[in-house]
């Protein structure tokens, strides 16, 4: 009995590995809007693709719509896994933005997710802005959602860097770090530098010169012996740190991680 109960469990958890791997659709990837919610006439798809190449023309950042109908699980990481395994993004860093869009029995859902370069450019509050001209626009059905989501990053684009992340950057993995400005870590290296010279100096003060060889020794404790230090052999063990996690934020920007191991920032809720 127990020998079924277990193949079971092996049966399910390589279902369950199975679908995942299949749960990201291999795409075409100059098409830019996939449409499998089926919420879009082909004339608006055309319209919304205009949009879309006028919008990485002018900014050089990729942009991807998806839809989806009836979406069952967590469209944040789905919308990552779909841009980071499809290759999106420009540059090194992927930089782009791609919004997920699915409809359900209660009205639309929407997952933004930002990479590389968006996600400097694209702060929490931008995202939530973003994010607030789409609802207003949900009584105008899915085209004109799509493009309150094309117009409204297209603005805050051409603003430039919102203050919030004027001091990070993102280096060459597409990960946001902060930046120390040089009159800080100038300051930092004086300040250790200082403390370090302190230390020895106050640790030369406390050494008294010694004239006769039994001012180190205890009397009647020595013990003069041979020793000898067999050293066999060494291991030096390294451990990689990283300062990324699943979750966080880091300048303006909340920031996750897809199954991908990749940065991204966004954010998304119930239109």
């Amino acid at each position: 009995m127990k020998k079924i109960r277990y193949l079971l469990i092996i049966i399910i958890l390589s279902l369950a590995f199975i679908s995942n791997c299949w749960a990201v659709e291999s795409v075409n990837i100059n098409l830019k809007i996939y449409d499998y919610g089926d919420l879009l006439t082909d004339e608006e798809e055309k319209e919304i693709k205009t949009s879309i190449d006028e919008y990485i023309d002018e900014y050089n950042f990729d942009m991807v719509i998806v839809t989806q109908k009836d979406y069952i699980g967590d469209l944040r990481a789905y919308g990552q896994d779909f841009y980071d395994y499809n290759d999106f993004g420009m540059g090194t860093t992927k930089d782009g933005i791609l919004l997920v869009l699915n409809v359900d029995n209660e009205g639309p859902i929407a997952e933004i997710v930002t990479t590389g370069e968006a996600i400097r450019m694209y702060d929490d509050s931008r995202i939530d802005s973003i994010l607030t001209g789409m609802s207003n626009a949900k009584y105008l059905g899915s085209k004109a959602i799509i493009m309150s989501f094309i117009e409204d990053s297209s603005r805050f684009a051409s603003y430039g860097i919102p203050s919030s992340n004027k001091n990070i950057h993102i280096d060459k993995d597409g990960n946001p770090r902060p930046n120390f400005p040089l009159t800080t870590v100038i300051v930092i290296a004086i300040i250790i530098s200082t403390i370090a010279i302190a230390i020895m100096v106050r640790k030369n003060k406390m050494v008294r010169k010694a004239h006769d060889a039994d001012s180190y020794l205890v009397k009647q404790s020595v013990n003069i012996y041979n020793r000898s230090d067999q050293f066999l052999t060494t291991h030096t063990s390294r451990v990689n740190v990283s300062s990324s996690s699943s979750g966080g934020r880091v300048g303006g920007s909340s920031i996750s991680h897809g199954s991908s191991g990749r940065s991204h920032g966004g954010g998304g809720r119930r239109l």
